[in-house]
């Protein structure tokens, strides 16, 4: 699943939401983690490769980054290529060629100048000296950027996260040592923070929806749903909550209303791809096929490439619809857009299944 943590975008997939939608024809399986939503400043110069690397720049607190800070990509023939990042803090490189890289970060006098490397695998050997090439790799990289600190090791004055600006202090640093749980991969420990953070000041609408979160990440619809719900009775117009409810929703099996969620989402932000994605996911489950095409073909629309998901659930659409060449088509671009994808050979199995059945019904 997408979840949006902290006002940005934080996205896991899970196969619960999806499991059973077109087990007649197509299995469906967990897919790796990739990150969407969000037009990025974009370099598509490149090195005249076939690679993407991209990512996404975050405050210390784990909010989006709104600096349009300067990226620049380094290496050996790159000749320094550089973007501003988008008003989300995204960013992209496109058309490289495998090799070492080093992404470079420029926010500010206020912030440190991050350096990541990100590495491209070149091609791949399958024995005996035979080389080949590997498909197209999309790389991502998040960067969080660090506060300059004063010479006695304080943050430079004036520099705050104005989300948290009415919080108490006890209760945003709860918060914050929440969000390096989360990035430490502990969310056990992150939710009993967040709770502890909510507690002492109940209005914490940013808490409420991260802990949402993280229930959802832990499995526990339920009580995601109530925490997002809170969230919305102090930030009825926020939209990602709602998103993120809507989501919560749709795992705890209750369409109509996560369908009716995702629609108010969409009727404040109709470019929020992955609130079409989602949309179309619930409309399967509910039979509404051709509305649920329609959902997910607005959302390759809207993000291009960075849906892998969509074209995964139009392959399956249109096999239920005896399209095969179609569905094949969605499938195969799926596999492309996502050359890790769980399953992989199950689902080139499907491709060659379809393939077949193409062949059959155009003899």
């Amino acid at each position: 699943m997408f979840f949006f943590s902290g006002w940005q975008t934080v996205q896991r997939i899970s196969s619960r939401a999806v499991c059973a939608l077109f087990a007649a024809s197509i299995l469906i399986v967990p897919f790796a983690v990739t990150y969407a939503q969000g037009g990025g400043g974009t370099d598509s110069m490149g090195t005249g490769g076939r690679h993407t690397i991209q990512g996404r720049i975050f405050f210390p607190s784990g909010r989006n980054a709104d600096l349009r800070a300067k990226v620049k990509l380094e290496g050996i023939n790159t000749g320094g290529l550089y973007v501003l990042a988008d008003p989300d803090g995204g960013f992209r490189f496109r058309n490289l060629e495998p090799g070492s890289y080093t992404i470079v970060i420029e926010a500010g006098e206020d912030y440190e100048t991050v350096r990541e490397p990100a590495y491209i695998d070149g091609n791949s050997s399958i024995g005996r000296g035979i080389r080949v090439q590997t498909p197209p790799q999309i790389i991502y990289v998040p960067i969080y950027l660090q506060l300059k600190r004063t010479g006695r090791g304080g943050v430079k004055p004036g520099v705050i996260n104005a989300a948290l600006a009415a919080v108490p202090k006890p209760a945003a640093d709860l918060y914050n040592k929440a969000l390096e749980s989360i990035q430490a991969g502990d969310t056990k420990k992150a939710v009993e923070l967040l709770r502890g953070a909510i507690s002492l000041y109940p209005e914490f609408a940013l808490a409420l929806n991260e802990l949402g979160v993280q229930y959802l990440k832990l499995g526990q619809p339920e009580r995601a749903a109530e925490a997002l719900q809170s969230t919305l009775k102090i930030k009825p117009d926020a939209v990602v909550p709602r998103l993120n409810y809507g989501i919560a929703l749709l795992e705890k099996k209750e369409f109509a209303e996560a369908e009716t969620q995702l629609r108010e989402v969409l009727k404040k932000n109709d470019g929020a791809a992955t609130a079409h994605l989602y949309l179309g996911i619930t409309l399967i489950h509910v039979r509404n096929y051709d509305e649920a095409e329609k959902e997910f073909l607005r959302a390759v629309t809207i993000a291009g490439n960075e849906l892998s998901q969509a074209h995964y659930f139009l392959g399956g659409l249109y096999w239920r619809k005896q399209e095969y060449k179609r569905a094949a088509d969605e499938l195969e671009t799926y596999l492309k857009l996502q050359p890790k994808a769980p399953n992989i050979e199950r689902t080139r199995a499907s491709i060659k299944e379809l393939r077949a059945k193409q062949t059959t019904s155009t003899n």
